[in-house]
């Protein structure tokens, strides 16, 4: 036990260790820290979004906030130092260890990183919050985040909460990069992506080859041997498929259709497999349609956002989508951040980009994209004109526009839409 101690020092605070940080996201750890007081937080989103750097940063906030560095304790399961850690008994018995040398007094933070490579994680973390470890919470993140927040939720109910981690927004971008906020910055910032590995490559073949590793560990792990995924090229078909029609109304039922006169015989069935598997490792995320003039969502299509503009940028070049389109996607991912529930909307069959929800706001919002002109400007404006209740509506673009006065409509520059939300 002792080495395997020693290998756990060598990646804790109290071993005389700083935790890796890399560039410090407020936006999680705070969320994480002064989120709802619930005993364990499950860090989610895709690959390579940064989760395990979210992780430290919360651990060395918690020690900035005068938590002792003893009462940390730190596992990153993914390195090969933690391969020991199989199953419950294993982890089980490290932190006994742990305790028993170092000796922390009150509340033990447990920060476990890629927990779902250990079997009978959950069996231990309701073992210790129903009082088998004294006064505990656990951060935890794993490649398979809806099972994780499933089960927890099913075996702990109100116990837990999960925070979503982007990549890198604009404002993270400009900031990393140096530059100002401008319509130049943030047409860089759509034809790069915000996944965190870029911003260390140079070059966009480097970056292509990058990225299409990315993309294979993920069918090959994720898909195929976790998810039991049969046909890889097809998945891989349909999610170019997604990045090529980004913020298009889709109808799932047709894909198939599609498909087949594409050379590709599948089913409804499949089909709809494959997108849930998609959504679930976060790299596409789905849009339901909200009437309106109703009290529900409607079944009238939905519309798909990929999770990075990287995808499109580096992965699937040929199925980019339009700029217009691809700036309704990053504003779209804007205001999943911010934590708000998203919809398409319409009136008279006019469309509406996005119905807006968190808590009791709502806010309807309009993309006029990468120019602004006055012909687009003034058709979003009339729509959002029609709508007759009083919750916010806001025009989002990168150039100057003027909203009609008296209208009730606001301008936003998207580079100020995380102030604005």
């Amino acid at each position: 036990m002792d080495e395997k101690y020693q290998k756990l020092k060598t990646h804790n605070p109290w071993g005389g260790n700083t935790l890796s940080r890399g560039y410090v996201r407020t936006l999680y750890t705070d969320k994480i820290i002064r989120g709802e007081d619930r005993p364990v937080k499950v860090v989610t989103g895709q690959r390579r979004a940064g989760k395990s750097y979210v992780l430290r940063q919360t651990a060395s906030k918690l020690i900035e906030g005068g938590v002792g560095d003893e009462n940390i304790f730190f596992v990153d399961r993914r390195l090969p130092d933690f391969d020991f850690l199989k199953n419950q008994k294993d982890l089980d018995e490290l932190i006994r260890y742990y305790k028993l040398i170092i000796k922390p007094s009150g509340r033990i933070y447990f920060f476990i990183d890629e927990i779902q490579d250990i079997a009978g994680w959950e069996n231990l973390i309701t073992s210790y919050l129903n009082g088998g470890a004294g006064e505990c919470a656990f951060f935890i993140s794993g490649s398979n985040p809806n099972r994780l927040l499933e089960r927890l939720s099913f075996l702990l109910p109100g116990r837990c909460s999960g925070i979503d981690v982007y990549p890198f927004c604009f404002a993270e971008y400009a900031d990393i990069t140096q530059q100002e906020p401008s319509a130049a910055t943030f047409a860089g910032y759509m034809d790069s992506g915000g996944i965190p590995d870029l911003f260390m490559l140079d070059g966009d073949r480097i970056r292509r080859n990058y990225m299409s590793s990315f993309m294979d560990s993920i069918l090959l792990r994720d898909m195929i041997q976790d998810r039991g995924i049969k046909d890889a090229v097809l998945m891989d078909y349909l999610f170019a498929y997604l990045i090529s029609n980004v913020s298009l109304t889709l109808s799932v039922s047709e894909i198939p259709n599609l498909f087949r006169g594409r050379g590709r015989n599948t089913s409804l069935v499949t089909i709809s497999a494959y997108l849930r598997h998609i959504e679930d490792a976060r790299l596409a995320h789905r849009v339901e349609h909200y009437n309106i003039e109703g009290t529900d969502t409607v079944a009238s299509g939905c519309k798909y956002y990929i999770n990075d503009p990287s995808f499109g940028n580096y992965l699937h070049m040929t199925s980019k989508s339009e700029p217009d389109h691809r700036f309704e996607n990053i504003v779209y991912l804007e205001l999943a951040r911010r934590g708000f529930d998203v919809y398409t909307c319409s009136i008279k069959d006019a469309e509406i980009d996005f119905a807006a929800f968190k808590g009791s706001r709502m806010i309807y919002i309009q993309c006029a994209g990468m120019s602004g002109d006055k012909k687009t400007v003034e058709g979003k404006c009339s729509v959002l004109e029609g709508i007759e209740d009083n919750f916010e509506k806001i025009i989002v673009s990168s150039g100057e526009v003027k909203t009609p006065q008296g209208s009730g409509v606001r301008h936003v520059r998207v580079w100020d839409l995380d102030e604005a939300l």
